[in-house]
């Protein structure tokens, strides 16, 4: 795991922003490049939530989904965001940790990450419809009652 800032990082993804739609679809390229760890972030708890890199040419659309992997050869990031800048010399890139993603997942639909991968997708599915057909109704109360 990236610990500290400074950490070596091997980051892949496939930078889409610059080459125009067509290119995007039919010439699109892994790219990697080696960076630091710039900062480690956390949103609410003292674990490292966000590993965030500045000045590489990866930090522009469609990198999303692409990996940051540490000397060890493990995943330690998804590229998930990069900031606002002219030029990706400018722009940092933010990826999201496993762990973070493990907490979500078993705070949110108790699964870990492992047993999100193995379950049943159709399960999963009617599952999230089920949410979804039950959020929409509340959504739905909420602008009626407001407009009342």
């Amino acid at each position: 795991m990236a610990s500290v800032t400074g950490d070596p990082v091997l980051i892949a993804g496939y930078p889409a922003e610059f080459v125009g739609g067509s290119a995007a679809r039919n010439s699109l390229h892994a790219s990697t490049v080696f960076s630091n760890v710039k900062q480690l972030l956390t949103f609410t708890e003292d674990i490292v939530d966000v590993i965030s890199v500045s000045g590489t040419a990866l930090a522009q659309s469609g990198s999303s989904g692409g990996a940051f992997v540490n000397l060890y050869g493990s995943l330690v990031g998804l590229i998930v965001t990069t900031s606002i800048g002219d030029t990706t010399a400018t722009r940092d890139l933010h990826a999201i940790t496993p762990s973070h993603i493990q907490r979500s997942l078993l705070r949110h639909i108790g699964l870990s990450i492992s047993a999100f991968l193995s379950s049943d997708e159709s399960a999963l599915k009617r599952g999230f419809l089920k949410d979804r057909d039950m959020l929409s109704k509340l959504l739905s109360d909420a602008i009626a009652a407001r407009r009342n």
